[in-house]
């Protein structure tokens, strides 16, 4: 196999490792909010352009995104009330011993990071959050 050949099967080790996260997310609430935002302004379009009455339907989806802005603030709390629980200091500790030990072993490349993430089943950016939490710096 050639280097070309090798960085080719990389390349697509890496997309198929997104596509797999991307697939088991739900969309967050800033992407329904903004699809709502843009079904609002195309009835306000339509109102300015030819004089149609849609305040009934624009009042509701104003709702709608209210509604999705204080469900996402709550899903926010809760997502890290549980990440909270789940990591301990033991928890974190171990955890971090893990991703150290598998970052400097020899062979590991940055771009090895997100089958890592996947692998280990959890981020860099939360093992940082919660080794911040828990003081664990050196």
């Amino acid at each position: 196999m050639s280097q070309n050949d090798s960085s080719f099967a990389d390349h697509w080790d890496r997309k198929a490792a997104t596509r797999k996260i991307e697939s088991n997310r739900k969309p967050v609430a800033s992407e329904v909010i903004a699809r709502t935002q843009n079904q609002i302004d195309g009835l306000q379009n339509d109102t300015n352009m030819w004089g149609k009455d849609h305040s009934d339907e624009i009042a509701h989806l104003e709702a709608r995104i209210t509604e999705l802005h204080q469900a996402s603030a709550q899903e926010q709390m809760t997502a890290q009330e549980q990440e909270d629980a789940e990591w301990t200091p033991e928890t974190t500790a171990a955890r971090r011993a893990i991703w150290n030990a598998r970052v400097q072993a020899p062979g590991f490349r940055v771009r090895d990071k997100m089958r890592l993430e996947i692998e280990l089943g959890f981020t860099l950016d939360a093992l940082k959050r919660q080794v911040t939490r828990h003081e664990l710096r050196k």
